[in-house]
């Protein structure tokens, strides 16, 4: 897991500009900004998610949901066999898995999150709308272990934004200075917001 200092650090100054940003929840601790206690984790058929994937436990083995409703890590160790080499024997993680890992973590946290009234999602489904500055920083071989982190921003209407990244042995990997989900009524899947 990451160390809160550096998640402090990941975060671009003006990453909430536009949005409205999500509420503390009352009993917070406002100096510290987050709850005292330890992290709610998921494991297998737990481990459910606002956006409509199949299976999300075979993408992420354990998510940590940190007390305050805004930041969760979840762990993806890395199959060989969804490796691919784009040079003779050097099988690399692709980047499309890492973006399907950090908006899997996303909708889990949504889906899980205190700051949701429980009537917000209801009859609703979370569609991936919109990519900000996404950032390859680092190759992942296979079996390693990858922590994706998301921490909630905002929101604009029906549009939810969030800030993420990933780090493989002590090293950042991959950061999205915001990423969005829509909400859209359970029959408009398929529509664009």
């Amino acid at each position: 897991m990451v160390a809160a200092n550096e998640r402090a650090r990941r975060k671009p100054a003006d990453v909430l500009r536009g949005l409205i940003p999500w509420p503390p929840l009352p009993h917070a601790d406002h100096a510290a900004g987050a709850l005292p206690g330890p992290p709610l984790i998921l494991e297998g058929p737990a481990i459910t998610s606002l956006l409509p994937y199949d299976r999300p436990e075979d993408f992420v083995r354990r998510v940590y949901l940190y007390p305050g409703g805004k930041l969760a890590e979840a762990i993806h160790v890395v199959d060989p066999a969804r490796c691919q080499g784009y040079r003779f024997n050097t099988p690399l993680l692709p980047g499309s898995t890492l973006g399907d890992v950090l908006y899997l973590t996303f909708g889990v946290l949504l889906c899980h999150s205190p700051l949701l009234p429980p009537g917000a999602l209801a009859g609703k489904i979370g569609v991936r709308a919109r990519d900000e500055d996404f950032r390859y920083r680092r190759r992942v071989p296979p079996g390693a272990a990858v922590t994706v982190g998301v921490e909630l921003l905002g929101r604009r209407g029906d549009l939810l934004a969030a800030h993420g990244w990933a780090t493989a042995g002590g090293e950042t990997v991959f950061e999205a200075r915001r990423c969005w989900i829509g909400l859209l009524p359970r029959d408009e899947g398929d529509r664009r917001p």
